[in-house]
């Protein structure tokens, strides 16, 4: 028993269907593409019921890693009902996603631009500011200078004190 092995499926009826070489199985499983069922329950016994499983396991991969499925291709892969009416009706349906996913877009875009120039108008309006400030902040400075420079002339007595006789 030094050659590996793999053991598949239910007990086998005889002992030469008990062991498998390896390379065989792996030959086996490469020749079939791999899909993704999920199992919900019991097995299904019909082939609508393996389609219903394998779509809801593409909607569960889609639906747990976040990507974005596009249904669109998928109603045309799984069509059930093929009649005049439905052709037409998925037809409607492909042209209002389309037309929904490109008014979406073009407000997204538009909306982009307006808060873009919002963003720089907004960066205009605070770099004015600021230079008022900063003026602000200098006249005030040279206002004291004024104010402590006036205060200190008037502070000296310039005249003397001259006294005023009333006239009669």
């Amino acid at each position: 028993m030094d050659m590996k092995s793999v053991i598949m499926g239910e007990a086998p009826e005889s002992d030469e269907e008990e062991q498998r070489p390896l390379a065989e199985v792996v030959g086996k499983i490469n020749q079939f593409p791999v899909q993704g069922i999920v199992v919900a329950g019991e097995a299904s016994e019909s082939e609508n019921d393996s389609e219903d499983s394998c779509s809801t396991a593409s909607e569960a991969f889609y639906s747990k890693s976040g990507a974005v499925q596009n249904h669109i291709e998928d109603d045309y892969i799984s069509v059930k009902y093929d009649s005049l009416l439905h052709k037409k009706l998925r037809e409607s349906n492909v042209s209002l996603y389309k037309s929904i996913c490109e008014h979406n877009q073009q407000c997204f875009s538009n909306t982009t631009r307006l808060l873009n120039k919002i963003n720089q108008q907004l960066l205009i309006s605070q770099v004015e500011v600021q230079d008022a400030a900063s003026a602000s902040r200098k006249a005030l400075s040279n206002l004291q200078k004024v104010d402590a420079s006036l205060s200190t002339a008037l502070a000296i007595p310039y005249l003397p004190n001259i006294n005023i006789m009333p006239l009669l």
